[in-house]
């Protein structure tokens, strides 16, 4: 009976070891996964600045909205930056993003909206946020 329950006790600590292994492993590779979608969205992230930038620049030559009047066509960009993440109505995934112009002392905050149909990023909508909006608050 004694030689059973030390064998017993042995098989418990083989499988508690087994399943801590499984354990290790398991995190291990979570955590290298979590690693490559984060680069994936940070990458991502630098795609999206760069075509708002140039889109944003394309709308203030061409005088298209949200630059149809001489104010908002001398405004220059300063600076884009994420601001959230959302999903909408639609279940599609939204980002939010808010660029920061200035003119002589003065500053104005736009919010663009990007979707992602096919994964490749797309504007779905963009609006002057009023004058004082705290522009890039982080």
């Amino acid at each position: 009976m004694a030689f059973s329950l030390v064998r017993l006790f042995i098989m418990f600590k083989k499988i508690l070891s087994l399943v801590l292994l499984g354990i290790l492993v398991f995190s291990v590779w979570a955590f290298v996964q979590y690693k490559q979608v984060a680069e994936e969205a940070e990458a991502q992230i630098l795609i999206d600045v760069e075509i708002l930038k140039k889109q944003l620049e394309e709308k203030k030559l061409n005088r298209q909205a949200p630059f149809n009047d001489e104010y908002h066509e001398s405004l220059k960009l300063v600076e884009s930056r994420l601001t959230i993440q959302s999903v909408n109505e639609q279940q599609q995934f939204v980002r939010h993003y808010r660029s920061l112009f200035i003119h002589q002392g003065h500053t104005r905050c736009l919010l663009s909206k990007m979707i992602y149909p096919q994964r490749q990023g797309t504007v779905l909508s963009q609006q002057w946020l009023p004058e004082g909006t705290d522009c890039l608050p982080f």
